[in-house]
């Protein structure tokens, strides 16, 4: 069976549709398209339902898949122990913890398959210490997040490595239907991640700023903890669309747990503005064999990064329709 059939197959599935897939193996999407068409026909089997929605697996195309990552698992690693002499290239990445458990981990695993003589090192952190490690050279490649001040809205102050792949407003959410105390002189439970985190430090600058007393219920390194104790109805936290209807799927869809979670109104609660949320890609520069890795890499990255956003955007319009 074709090897270059079954990975554009799996591309497919991993990334929810031909265009996307097209991006990561690099074909047009109508080559896409025809590639699995003709895996259809090899196999006797009907491989994947389309709808205006995306694709879905058929049982005959879940039992395909199990195959073909095993057979390209196999082919890889092969090619990788057959190289010989070649030496290993090691790119080292951070990301934040909002790609944690999504269909961005299935973007490292492709790229990785793509290039079998590279070895990923991916670490999982605030943004602070990323990019610190970044500045001390322990890391090649970063996704981190900062916030511009509220009025603020153009990419400022980026170094000449680091580049702008999405932004969008930060908001407080809480849990569908929560009150959040109406006097001003009343403390605000804030629902946190631990210092450090670039949101929790806009959320607190915002309310002092304001004069708004508040204190910290929940102080967490867990996205998932933090929206728990949001649907629990302990408090309120700064957040953007996409990080509060993520859900922990192997894809990165949205879920009923997701509608559980509502921007709450500023105005009306008397909340201060938080500003624009940024999510940053920065690479060093490699005059190396591992610069044109590092260039698929970043690549890749973007194309996750703004699909990610995209689609949990989607998932909140649809919710709050």
């Amino acid at each position: 069976m074709d090897l270059d059939l079954l990975r554009t197959f799996a591309s497919v599935v991993d990334t929810g549709g031909f265009g996307r897939a097209g991006m990561r193996v690099h074909r047009s999407q109508s080559t896409v398209s025809q590639q699995v068409r003709k895996l259809e026909e090899l196999t006797g089997k009907q491989l994947l339902l389309r709808d205006r929605n995306g694709v879905m697996l058929t049982d005959d195309g879940e039992l395909l898949l199990a195959y073909a990552r095993r057979m390209l698992a196999l082919h890889d690693e092969a090619t990788s122990a057959l190289g010989g002499q070649a030496p290993v290239r090691v790119l080292r990445v951070g990301v934040v913890e909002d790609f944690a458990g999504t269909a961005w981990m299935h973007t490292l695993a492709d790229f990785v398959r793509q290039r079998p003589a590279v070895r990923l090192e991916t670490v999982c952190d605030l943004s602070v210490h990323l990019q610190r490690q970044y500045a001390r050279g322990q890391l090649d490649l970063i996704v981190a997040k900062d916030v511009l001040p509220p009025g603020v809205h153009s990419p400022i102050d980026l170094p000449g490595d680091c580049e702008l792949v999405w932004s969008e407003p930060l908001r407080w959410f809480a849990a569908r239907g929560y009150q959040p105390p109406a006097a001003h002189s009343a403390s605000l439970p804030l629902v946190l991640f631990m210092p450090g985190c670039v949101y929790r430090q806009a959320a607190i600058q915002s309310l002092e700023l304001g004069g708004r007393p508040w204190h910290a219920v929940l102080s967490t390194q867990s996205l998932h903890g933090l929206q728990a104790a949001l649907r629990a109805g302990m408090g309120l936290s700064p957040l953007n669309t996409a990080a509060a209807h993520l859900h922990g799927g192997s894809h990165g869809a949205g879920s009923a747990l997701g509608a559980e979670l509502a921007p709450l109104d500023e105005t009306r609660h008397g909340l201060p503005p938080l500003g624009h949320s940024r999510y940053l890609l920065r690479m060093t520069p490699l005059d190396t064999p591992a610069a044109d890795d590092l260039r698929l890499l970043a690549q890749l990255v973007r194309q996750q990064v703004r699909h990610w956003h995209a689609q949990h955007t989607r998932t909140a319009m649809e919710l709050a329709a």
